[in-house]
């Protein structure tokens, strides 16, 4: 018996313009744990995945926290509701490397040292000097809480051959000090105080201008579950007010946003229903204006959580997001017809 996988399009006339809504379709790679059985029981949770492309080789690295026996949650010494709360006293930051566009995944490593509570992995690719550079945060000093984070410390590493071999760790806690309002209460790895939406991520608003568009969580505004979303003229030096973004929050809480830009289209995940269900791709080709256009990853019934998202050499879109149930991260490779498609043209 033959059978063949379908492709449904859901046309809603909500948007202007069309929503189109997307399930998995056939040109779409098949989804993928990340880390193998082994590399799960050493971690016993992997979370936050963050990408870096290596231009020159091709290869795609992804940072996590490994983490540990307290799997990333610890409830507040002296409360007693039951809620966990984020703690990385037993984390360290992993790296794992594909050298096929996401497809497959090899070369586990373990970046931050032999000592637990480090976490908040952010590798960048370095255009002028061709290298990879990641910077990470220590949480020795606050127990592993991360908010607040009192006294805390930010190192950077530099791989020269691709995350084959990596520098000793630099103390770049300075550079950060004129963000912050206090040692008792700073920041994570985000916009310093200029920001009031936490774990904000920033893209090239417009290719032609430079000019920077930044979206972040929106508890802390009267328009929630909208986003917030900034502006900057200046390459970051100086931001706009927030104002309320179109795209939207989990109904019942914040969760991280990945978004990018690549050729004037900005492209964005996050899951979009209660206690972070169903994942959903979104795109804007005007500058992040509107979003009419997304693509459901993964079902109602799916709980996802962080994510991240890289183009790839052909054109193609890696995503990667938690999958809560596995305590593993997913990857697949998407295609991006979905963008700007409309009816009867897909």
């Amino acid at each position: 018996m033959m059978f063949r996988r379908v492709t449904i399009v859901l046309l809603c006339l909500s948007g202007s313009p069309l929503d189109v809504v997307f399930a998995e379709t056939q040109r779409d790679s098949p989804r993928s744990y990340v880390f193998t059985d082994a590399e799960i029981a050493q971690c016993t949770r992997m979370r936050t995945p963050n990408l870096v492309h290596n231009p020159k080789t091709g290869s795609i690295h992804m940072a996590v926290r490994c983490c540990g026996k307290n799997r990333c949650a610890h409830a507040l010494s002296g409360e007693t509701d039951g809620v966990l709360r984020d703690n990385l006293k037993d984390c360290k930051v992993g790296l794992k490397t594909s050298k096929d566009g996401g497809r497959t995944w090899g070369g586990w490593q373990i970046v931050s040292g032999a000592l637990p509570g480090y976490g908040h992995g952010s590798p960048l690719w370095d255009v002028k000097r061709e290298r990879i550079v990641l910077q990470y945060q220590s949480f020795l000093s606050s127990g592993g809480a991360t908010k607040p984070t009192s006294n805390t410390s930010y190192y950077q590493i530099v791989s020269e051959d691709d995350a084959v071999t990596w520098s000793a760790p630099r103390d770049i806690s300075h550079f950060f000090e004129p963000a912050q309002k206090s040692q008792h209460d700073m920041m994570d790895i985000t916009a310093g105080n200029k920001v009031r939406g936490n774990e904000v991520s920033v893209a090239v608003q417009d290719p032609k201008t430079g000019e920077l568009i930044m979206d972040g969580r929106g508890q802390s505004f009267s328009w929630f579950p909208n986003r917030a979303v900034y502006y900057s003229k200046d390459d970051g030096t100086t931001w706009s007010d927030p104002q309320e973004s179109p795209l939207l929050d989990p109904p019942d809480g914040g969760c991280q946003r990945a978004l990018i830009s690549h050729g004037g289209v900005l492209y964005t995940s996050e899951p979009q229903r209660q206690v972070r269900h169903q994942m959903v791709l979104q795109c804007s080709q005007d500058g992040g204006k509107s979003y009419p256009w997304r693509k459901v990853v993964t079902s109602f019934l799916a709980r996802g959580g962080y994510s991240d998202l890289k183009i790839l050499e052909d054109g193609k879109l890696l995503m990667v997001w938690e999958d809560y149930p596995t305590n593993n991260i997913f990857s697949q490779v998407l295609e991006t017809s979905w963008c700007g498609a409309t009816r009867g043209k897909l």
